[in-house]
């Protein structure tokens, strides 16, 4: 073979494996996607630690095919910007509705209150329609919504200081005919709490320092579910998730940051408030819960256990290392938060990087989108999403 061809293969093996090792440096950004719709982490291979700050850029980077833009959403005021979208889907009178939740901040003044707006998309007709976010005479703001089985939306209202914790808190049904939201639960009485709700019908109040409470809107039923105690003492109860048999998961946040978090179960039938030893390693002592539709709990993007008791640690994805967090570190690798299941399986994942997603079956991660969302999933295997201002849709079936 000739000097001259044996270098060129030489050299490109060289730059090939040169690629695979380099690290992110600081005039690279997240603009280079390949083929299909992920974005390619940062690095592979390593980044420095205890580096000096330096400033790096990062990209925008929205959904690319399969995801369509649907349309827009409405118009934002003059100087706003909107955040932390929430989106449900539901069938009312046989119509499509993806319905979304719009927290609205000022761009000028920092102070000023945050505007929710609650609006509802009709994909047959293709029009926006805004629902009044007030509750009678309360000086509340609509703070998330939920759908019961039966299509019914129910909202949960809080007082400044917004957000929640520290405000005072109301549960609220839609109206339909008048539309508007009325008034079903006042909570101003507790704490802190976290509230979860079954779309079977019951809504789970788990409140520092007091106990756990339920209540069934339906019925008007509110009770004490348990009182108390020194397992749900000194710590405040941040995540909670409902498994399919009805029982509660709650991961408590221990006040003293160096402990661990908590993760406890609680069995409504039985009364059971039992703590679960979670065998994971996580870089910090943080983490929230979801049960996936088979029963599985996981803990963020850390790992799960099987409804069996066995534990699986994650070998964490390096598309969540970030340069975006805002502390000395230049770089850091935080948890992903796991909040969505659709149809065909895949988890969907909100992270300091943008939104992503696993399919458990052969572990691919796949962010795609720099940007937040709010993901919800219609009958029609159509998933939703809103990203900055708007609408996509994805088709999980071809």
């Amino acid at each position: 073979m000739p000097k001259t061809k044996i270098f060129i293969i030489l050299f490109s093996l060289a730059l090939a494996i040169s690629a695979c090792l380099k690290t992110h440096s600081d005039d690279q950004s997240l603009s280079n996607v390949d083929s299909e719709e992920c974005i390619p982490p940062l690095t592979t291979f390593a980044y420095q630690v205890n580096a000096p700050r330096s400033t790096l850029s990062w990209n925008q980077i929205l959904p690319h095919s399969p995801w369509q833009v649907e349309t827009h959403l409405p118009a934002l005021p003059p100087n706003t910007r909107s955040r932390d979208a929430i989106v449900l889907h539901r069938t009312y009178d046989g119509i499509d509705e993806i319905w979304v939740v719009r927290n609205i901040t000022s761009t000028v003044d920092i102070l000023s209150k945050t505007i929710t707006e609650l609006l509802v998309y009709q994909p047959e007709t293709q029009t926006w329609n805004e629902i009044p976010t007030e509750l009678s005479v309360l000086d509340a703001t609509l703070y998330d919504v939920y759908m019961g089985m039966d299509g019914t939306i129910w909202a949960e209202f809080a007082t400044e200081p917004f957000p929640v914790p520290h405000g005072e808190r109301f549960i609220a049904i839609y109206n339909q005919d008048e539309n508007l939201f009325k008034l079903v639960k006042d909570l101003r009485n507790l704490q802190y709490a976290v509230i979860k709700f079954d779309p079977k019908g019951t809504f789970w109040i788990v409140v520092d320092y007091t106990g756990i409470y339920s209540f069934n809107p339906t019925t008007q039923e509110y009770k004490l579910n348990l009182a108390i105690s020194d397992r749900l003492a000194y710590g405040n109860p941040r995540g909670v998730a409902i498994a399919p048999d009805g029982s509660l998961y709650l991961a408590k946040w221990n006040e003293i940051l160096t402990e661990p978090t908590i993760l406890l179960h609680y069995i409504p039938d039985t009364g059971e408030l039992v703590e679960i030893n979670v065998p994971l390693t996580s870089i910090d002592n943080f983490y929230d819960v979801f049960v996936d539709h088979s029963g599985r709990l996981w803990l963020d993007d850390l790992g799960w256990m099987e409804p069996n008791g066995s534990w699986y640690q994650i070998v964490r994805s390096p598309i969540f290392i970030s340069n975006k967090q805002e502390e000395a570190r230049p770089y850091t690798w935080p948890t992903a938060q796991l909040y969505f299941e659709s149809s065909d399986g895949r988890l969907w994942f909100g992270s300091t990087n943008g939104e992503a997603w696993l399919d458990p079956d052969n572990g691919k991660w796949c962010l795609f989108t720099t940007e937040h969302a709010g993901v919800t999933e219609d009958h029609n295997q159509v998933v939703w999403a809103v990203i900055d201002e708007l609408l996509y849709k994805l088709f999980l079936s071809p």
